[in-house]
């Protein structure tokens, strides 16, 4: 197209030929293109789960075998709901979304309701780290 000689290296193969990379015009997949406003709906939709999945989860979780299955469960939950709320988009940003997403439900997991108020219940333990570790992977392999 441009006329300007193109080396093996620097070829671009096209449905019509080999192309430079200026006239390939090559683009990221769109799956890959996220706009703020899909950012903004992927984040409504996954805290807005994350704050369920967190009064779920510190009332029938714990450190056991249903501890694992529901930190695995609510990393997968929350991919999910952020991917359908952005049209099934995938990337880095939508990943830290996620592990975001996935600390705040760990943290609404500690936090209780009380004729008082509201106490937070800061005794949890090194494994409790590991439900969320798992969680955080899930939810971040879901979205690759």
């Amino acid at each position: 197209m441009c006329g300007v000689p193109i080396c093996s290296k620097c070829a671009v193969q096209t449905p019509v030929g080999y192309k430079c990379r200026g006239c390939a015009k090559l683009r990221r997949s769109p799956v890959y293109e996220l706009t703020p406003v899909h950012f903004l709906r992927g984040a409504g939709a996954g805290i807005g789960l994350s704050i369920l999945i967190g009064i779920a989860w510190g009332w029938l979780g714990g450190i056991s075998f249903l501890g694992f299955l529901l930190a695995a469960a609510a990393g997968y939950a929350i991919a999910e709901v952020i991917s359908i709320s952005v049209n099934r988009k995938r990337g880095r940003p939508l990943q830290a979304l996620a592990i975001l997403c996935v600390s705040i439900a760990f943290v609404v997991s500690f936090v209780g309701l009380s004729p008082g108020g509201i106490t937070f219940f800061a005794a949890f333990t090194p494994m409790y780290l590991l439900l969320l570790v798992l969680a955080a992977f899930v939810a971040v392999f879901r979205l690759q």
